[in-house]
């Protein structure tokens, strides 16, 4: 299962920010939030794309 990424808006703007990866999880600095609402300077940080695995017959999914 592939979960595409989380969001984190942050007040002011990215100066100084440094992308990385950590294992196959990048965090970068991406143009736009769904419904972000802040009036003020921002930026968007996100996280992902994680890989989860999941046993679907120990939770007794169909």
């Amino acid at each position: 299962m592939d979960y595409y990424g989380v969001q984190y808006l942050i007040a002011g703007n990215s100066t100084g920010f440094i992308e990385t990866k950590i294992g196959d999880i990048e965090i970068y600095i991406t143009d736009c939030h769904p419904s972000a609402t802040y009036k003020g300077d921002y930026s968007v940080i996100q996280a992902g794309t994680f890989h989860i695995r999941a046993n679907t017959d120990k939770y007794d999914f169909e």
